[in-house]
């Protein structure tokens, strides 16, 4: 049988090269078997799991690479985390140029139930989005009135002022409301 050392001085090829190749072959083998495992983990969990969750699910499993050499698999892999199906969204309405407006940055008045103002705000949850329509009294500096729904609209702004007038009963002569776009 020939020895490594000697076919290598036969073909006037470094030892070292010889040696190299097999590490590399090695190194294949392994880079295979850590990207079959990044895929099982990505079925395993629905294909939620970013670089950061299959570090940590890798690292549980005893298996010690850094976050970047998984993100490096993972592209290799063509492995890719879910992305939520519906993004959120605000429907665009027009701009109201015509409607003055009368707060004019006036954001602490002397006298509670004159000066309020509102807002919506969206929510994830299991069926989706939710919205949060808020009436913020500016003299008290506390929420005076709210409501939710699944659609952000006019209605909902206008639920949550009811609610508000509803619940402090203010003299609504005096009372101004500002809301985004009038």
């Amino acid at each position: 049988m020939l020895n490594v050392e000697r076919v290598c001085r036969l073909f006037g090829v470094p030892i070292s090269s010889f040696y190299k190749q097999q590490e590399s072959k090695t190194i294949c083998v392994e880079k295979e078997s850590m990207i079959n495992k990044i895929k099982d983990i990505h079925v395993e969990n629905i294909g939620c799991y970013g670089r950061r969750r299959m570090h940590k699910s890798l690292q549980n499993e005893g298996i010690n690479i850094g976050i970047f050499k998984v993100a490096r698999l993972m592209k290799e892999a063509g492995v890719i985390a879910k992305i939520p199906k519906k993004p959120h969204y605000y429907p665009s309405g027009n701009e109201k140029p015509d409607i003055p407006n009368l707060l004019k940055r006036q954001f602490n008045p002397n006298t509670i139930n004159t000066h309020w103002v509102g807002d919506i705000t969206y929510i994830r949850n299991h069926q989706g989005w939710s919205y949060l329509a808020t009436v913020f009294d500016l003299g008290t500096k506390e929420v005076v009135g709210y409501a939710t729904s699944q659609s952000p609209d006019a209605a909902l702004a206008k639920q949550a002022l009811i609610n508000a007038i509803a619940f402090m009963q203010p003299d609504t002569t005096q009372l101004m409301f500002h809301s985004d776009q009038g």
